[in-house]
């Protein structure tokens, strides 16, 4: 597709299209396969994002994970008052 909104179809493509009568009466003789292409490119997009969100989910559950076994083994952090010179006993 050059500065068009037109795409270019394969010469197997046209004549799989003619073999099987799906070439259309009018219109645009590429829009079935565009069509085809877009909602695989579609699809895809939905899949990688996907597989993305489930990666990062993982890498932040990992990432609690080791910082909550950290945490267990250092203990909680108490605060202790330093001793004072004049205590009342």
């Amino acid at each position: 597709r050059q500065n068009t909104n037109r795409y270019s179809l394969h010469l197997a493509d046209v004549i799989k299209m003619a073999l099987d009568n799906q070439l259309p009466k009018s219109g645009k003789p590429e829009k079935p396969v565009v069509k085809k292409i877009e909602s695989e490119a579609a699809r895809g997009k939905v899949k990688t994002a996907a597989a993305l969100g489930l990666m990062l989910g993982g890498v932040t559950f990992a990432m609690m994970v080791l910082s909550g076994k950290n945490r267990k083994a250092r203990g909680p952090k108490v605060l202790e008052m330093p001793p004072r010179g004049d205590s009342i006993q």
